[in-house]
C-alpha cells in the first residue's frame, strides 16, 4: 500500500500542473488582501451566491467553502489526474505489481484527499500572510476551524476522486466534477426548500442526509468559527462520506475492466 501512495505521489509531484493550481490557489487571497487593505470592498457572486470581502475573515471564510473556487481548481486537476491512468492504460501495470485493485483505489483516493486539502492549505496560509492579522492564525476558533475544513477538503477529495475513477474519461470526468462542485450548493437549498416542511418519511430523509452533506457541514464549520464553538457532526458528517465514498468506488471499481 504505501509503494502504491509513493508511487502515486511521485507522478502527482512530478506533475507542473500540480504547481500551477497551487498558484492559482494563492492568487484570490492575496488580492483579496491588498484590494481590503486598500479600503477597496468587493462583492463577488458565483452562481446567484454573493459573497462580500471586507476583512481578513471573510477571505479565510471563502476558503472553507470550496464552492467559491477551490472545489474548482480541485475537481480538474483530480479529473485530469485519474483520468491519466486510463489513457496512458498505466492500470494494467500497476495491477501486475500490486495485484490489488482495492489497495490502488485507496491509493488514489488518499492522494485525492492530500491534494485538496493542500491546495485549502496554500489558500489560507497565503489570506494571513499577506494580512496584517498574523495573530489571527493561533487563534482557538481558526485552529477548530482549520481541523473541521481539512477534514470536509478530505471528504471532497473522495467524492471528486471517486466521480473521475468511475467515469473514466478526462473531459467527462472533468465536467461531472466541476457540476458537483458548483451546484451542490443550488441541490442543497432546493431539497431544504422543498422538502423541509414535510413529514413522511422519504422527506425527512432527503433533510438530513442534505443537512450532512459537504454544503451544509461548509456552513456549520464558518457558523461555529465566528462563534468559537465545536459541533461533532462538522467530524462526522465528512468522515461518513469519506467511508461511504470509498468503499461505493471500490466496490464498483473493482469490477472494472481495465
Amino acid at each position: 500500500m504505501i509503494h502504491i501512495i509513493k508511487s502515486d505521489m511521485f507522478r502527482v509531484k512530478r506533475n507542473c500542473v500540480f504547481y500551477f493550481i497551487l498558484f492559482l490557489a494563492a492568487v484570490p487571497p492575496l488580492l483579496l488582501n491588498i484590494a481590503v487593505r486598500n479600503g477597496i470592498r468587493l462583492g463577488i457572486s458565483v452562481f446567484s451566491d454573493m459573497t462580500s470581502f471586507t476583512d481578513v475573515n471573510d477571505i479565510v471564510m471563502s476558503g472553507i467553502q470550496y464552492q467559491k473556487g477551490l472545489g474548482l481548481l480541485c475537481s480538474i486537476f483530480i479529473s485530469v489526474y485519474v483520468s491519466q491512468e486510463f489513457s496512458w492504460k498505466t492500470w494494467q501495470n500497476k495491477y501486475l505489481i500490486h495485484r490489488s485493485r482495492i489497495r490502488m483505489y485507496l491509493s488514489k483516493t488518499a492522494v485525492s484527499i492530500l491534494i485538496c486539502q493542500a491546495v485549502f492549505v496554500v489558500y489560507e496560509i497565503t489570506a494571513f500572510v499577506c494580512s496584517s492579522d498574523m495573530s489571527g492564525m493561533i487563534s482557538p476558533s481558526y485552529l477548530l476551524s482549520m481541523a473541521n475544513a481539512l477534514i470536509v477538503y478530505a471528504a471532497l477529495g473522495a467524492v471528486l476522486c471517486m466521480i473521475s475513477i468511475l467515469i473514466k474519461s478526462s473531459p467527462a470526468g472533468t465536467v461531472f466534477s466541476c457540476l458537483y462542485v458548483l451546484f451542490s450548493q443550488s441541490a442543497a437549498d432546493n431539497i431544504l426548500a422543498f422538502f423541509s416542511g414535510k413529514t413522511d418519511i422519504v422527506s425527512r430523509s432527503l433533510v438530513r442526509i442534505t443537512e450532512h452533506g459537504l454544503y451544509c457541514t461548509c456552513l456549520s464549520v464558518c457558523s461555529y468559527y465566528h462563534q468559537s464553538s465545536f459541533s461533532a457532526l462538522t467530524v462526522v458528517s465528512p468522515v461518513l462520506i469519506i467511508v461511504l465514498s470509498t468503499l461505493a468506488g471500490a466496490a464498483l471499481f473493482n469490477k472494472y475492466e481495465f
